[in-house]
């Protein structure tokens, strides 16, 4: 009888969890690790995502494309995790994914203007996020409570990176490698 507990109550917890974003039940990938972006080469939309198992030490390649049927696009550029969603920005496809980081299901897609070139995503409060794109020189406003993009931000040449403290977020215009110059945005006004 303690055998058949040892194995039925692990499965019961596995089976027994669904994601909170979604009202369908899903199988949820229990496993502490890492998520490795793998840009592909630039032009043939053969991005992908896969996933470090710390406690396995295994790796599954291809998890978005294996769970949801379909390529993350051209060149994975960087990926963000809020609560228990993870945005994947896809830089020349002009696209945020959105999947559930427990269960790799997409939630839905952000396409940001065609030649935006977004590339990196930062949360500024609970109910919003800001997204560089590099070509437009300026910052996109997420909303992130139905993930729509709510206006943008004109910043310095090819901003690059984002940080947030107190309030204020300040953003790296790389200018290609020909600026040095940092916008600062004030979150509550944006």
């Amino acid at each position: 009888m303690l055998k058949c507990l040892q194995v039925f109550l692990p499965l019961a917890l596995l089976f027994s969890c669904s994601d909170p974003t979604n009202s369908d039940p899903d199988p949820e990938f229990f496993a502490s690790g890492a998520f490795i972006l793998n840009e592909g080469n630039w032009g043939h939309s053969n991005g992908s995502l896969s996933f470090y198992d710390f406690d396995t030490k295994s790796i599954q390649n291809n998890i978005f494309e294996n769970v949801n049927g379909r390529t993350l696009g051209d060149v994975v550029h960087s990926m963000t995790i809020v609560d228990s969603l993870g945005f994947i920005v896809v830089n020349n496809s002009n696209k945020i994914e959105i999947i559930s980081v427990k269960t790799w299901k997409s939630k839905g897609t952000i396409n940001t203007p065609d030649g935006s070139s977004p590339r990196n995503l930062v949360q500024v409060s609970p109910t919003k996020a800001y997204v560089t794109n590099l070509y437009a020189n300026n910052i996109s406003i997420i909303n992130l409570g139905d993930f729509t993009i709510n206006g943008s931000i004109n910043v310095g040449a090819n901003p690059e990176e984002i940080v947030v403290l107190e309030g204020k977020a300040f953003v790296a215009n790389s200018g290609l490698g020909f600026g040095n110059t940092v916008s600062v945005i004030d979150i509550a006004l944006d």
